[in-house]
């Protein structure tokens, strides 16, 4: 019975776990979708306050998520190319 209910603790522990995942990267990705936005608007001028804006977040918030301007501006281009890959694997540009 120890074992069973041990097991279930840990399947508890693995969705939550999973859970967290998921709504992290949805996090990520509403913030790089907002960056995209404020590129788009400025340029590399804009700030993570332009971006806290355009998102109703606090910059607090992005921080948790990206390190830095540096980081996010990468990841956004990294996401923008990945963005684009899998628009063009979709076609059949890519295989």
């Amino acid at each position: 019975m120890d074992k069973m209910m041990q097991t279930n603790e840990r399947a508890k522990v693995r969705n939550r776990i999973q859970a967290k995942r998921g709504e992290d990267m949805e996090l990520r990705e509403t913030i790089l979708e907002g960056t995209i936005q404020a590129f788009n608007k400025k340029g590399l001028k804009f700030t993570m306050d332009d971006i806290a804006s355009l998102l109703g977040m606090s910059k607090k918030t992005i921080y948790t998520v990206f390190q830095d301007k540096n980081t996010l501006v990468s990841e956004m281009v990294d996401y923008c190319f990945d963005s684009i890959k899998r628009a063009g694997s979709d076609l059949g540009y890519f295989a």
